[in-house]
């Protein structure tokens, strides 16, 4: 798509494709991040407490506002269910 042209998509679903490109990736990031995070590393112990509550206040409030949208995507927790009542994360 050209970007001094006019495009074949109306300006609402450009902007929706931005907002769920950008939800969407920020999720995919911090999923990664979570899964590779040592808390136990003494560089970042000290700001985990600080840090984690922030950013699973995130997490929840973007999982909440897709769940309001119509034909929102189900996010499912896909670790194992031993992992799943073991480790307490993010998602």
């Amino acid at each position: 798509m050209p970007s001094n042209e006019p495009g074949p998509l109306s300006q609402a679903v450009i902007l929706a494709l931005m907002h769920s490109l950008a939800v969407e990736s920020t999720l995919w990031w911090l999923k990664r991040g979570a899964i590779k995070l040592n808390s136990n590393d003494p560089l970042i112990s000290p700001y985990i407490p600080r840090v984690l509550p922030t950013v699973s206040n995130f997490v929840n409030t973007t999982k909440q506002r897709l769940e309001l949208l119509p034909g929102s995507p189900q996010l499912v927790d896909t670790r194992p269910r031993q992992e799943q009542s073991t480790n307490t994360s993010l998602f």
